[in-house]
């Protein structure tokens, strides 16, 4: 035999949402809300790494790899190496050299779909 259920004595209403807007028309205190929010992670430590390029070969060739083995990148020495932030590439630059070590010149920046998005002028 099924226990009868209790209704709850709680009354029900219908819920009304706001109307979804586009983002097209932003006030000028979303803006600042969206800088603040930005300011929130800026100091998060990120990975960046330049690649110089790859080269792919059979296991049996790695395994003779030695010091002094020397193998192709299959990267032209002209074209810019590739910028990558955790992973992804973001952009291209050439490689400079500053206080005695190797810097990056950022040439060209990606927008966030992967295009590119412009290149800079020194």
């Amino acid at each position: 035999m099924d226990k009868p259920t209790k209704k709850s004595k709680t009354p029900s209403r219908e819920v009304e949402f706001e109307e979804f807007e586009d983002g097209a028309d932003h006030t000028e205190h979303e803006d600042l809300d969206e800088m603040h929010n930005l300011d929130l992670v800026k100091n998060v430590a990120m990975e960046v790494s330049v690649e110089l390029g790859r080269s792919s070969m059979p296991l049996g060739k790695i395994l003779q790899l030695t010091r002094g083995s020397i193998f192709d990148l299959k990267k032209p020495v002209t074209e810019p190496l590739d910028i990558l932030v955790n992973g992804k590439k973001i952009g291209r630059g050439i490689v400079v050299v500053t206080n005695d070590q190797f810097a990056i010149r950022v040439t060209e920046i990606l927008d966030p779909g992967g295009k590119l998005a412009g290149g800079f002028n020194d």
